[in-house]
């Protein structure tokens, strides 16, 4: 798949979780972010203005295999850069599954310490990347994750 194709296809998983956002009615503004330079370099997606003025920064993942295998990737490097989930400096990842609709959401720092604890195993990846391959259903049962919502 090319770049201009990765990009189109995880913007799909961006206006969803703009939209379940704009939506909630927790926030007064959503912004999408992740065409502007400086939050691209910070992993930074959409950000959401809540009603006590605090900012809440997302990042958003799109993931077209998770359905089949029943894992999510984080990546530790990716062609020689580090990989998203120690760079973003988001307070959330949000983490939309392609085939089955189902939209996930975690604490970006929790989940940091919470694979540092476990010093699960590496794996090398596709596109030259590093990264721990674990179990939705693991998260899910560990606290470190929850399901948001699935789309049809």
């Amino acid at each position: 798949m090319s770049f201009a194709e990765d990009l189109s296809f995880g913007r799909e998983g961006e206006v969803i979780v703009r939209n379940l956002l704009e939506s909630s009615g927790n926030f007064d503004y959503v912004i999408d972010c992740s065409n502007d330079k400086y939050f691209q370099e910070k992993d930074i997606d959409l950000l959401a203005l809540a009603m006590d003025g605090h900012i809440a920064k997302y990042e958003v993942k799109t993931d077209r295999m998770a359905h089949e295998t029943g894992n999510i990737a984080f990546e530790i490097k990716t062609s020689g850069n580090i990989g998203c989930l120690a760079k973003t400096e988001a307070d959330f990842v949000m983490y939309y599954i392609e085939g089955d609709g189902r939209l996930y959401c975690f604490n970006a720092e929790q989940m940091r310490r919470y694979l540092r604890a476990n010093r699960f195993k590496v794996y090398r990846m596709g596109d030259n990347a590093e990264g721990h391959l674990l179990s939705i259903n693991r998260l899910l049962r560990d606290g470190q994750m929850k399901r948001i919502k699935t789309y049809e």
